[in-house]
């Protein structure tokens, strides 16, 4: 399997705009259900905090999955989102996956909050059988 990560976070999206790429509680397990659809996608974490959403999925076709998680934030969130998005495959999504929680991806170097947060989207997930 590999790793693809697509999404929008702080450095790059004014907050205006990442408003739009949000994910409530019933909207993120809505999404992780709809992307485990897809042929192309075998498993999914929605991480939506302040600072960030992001989407993180397993796939044996990196490409096709960067193509779906796009169409998905644009079809599903916003078309603004568009110039905005970042596509990480394989070792680059592992890098950053890294980097997020790690804090060195954050607006505060080293903030520690992050940490707890994707730990809880991989639990969110794993609620609902969206990752193993």
């Amino acid at each position: 399997m590999k790793l693809v990560a697509v999404g929008i976070n702080h450095k790059d999206t004014p907050l205006e705009i990442r408003e739009k790429g949000a994910f409530i509680h019933r909207t993120l397990n809505e999404g992780i259900r709809t992307l485990l659809n897809e042929n192309d996608i075998a498993e999914a974490i929605i991480l939506s905090t302040c600072n960030r959403s992001e989407i993180y999925v397993a796939t044996r076709n990196a490409d096709a999955a960067g193509e779906i998680l796009k169409e998905f934030y644009l079809k599903n969130k916003s078309d603004q989102l568009e110039p905005y998005l970042f596509i990480k495959k394989e070792r680059a999504a592992m890098v950053h996956l890294y980097e997020v929680v790690t804090g060195l991806d954050s607006m505060i170097l080293g903030e520690d909050q992050i940490l707890g947060q994707v730990k809880d989207a991989l639990e969110k997930s794993q609620a609902i059988k969206g990752c193993g």
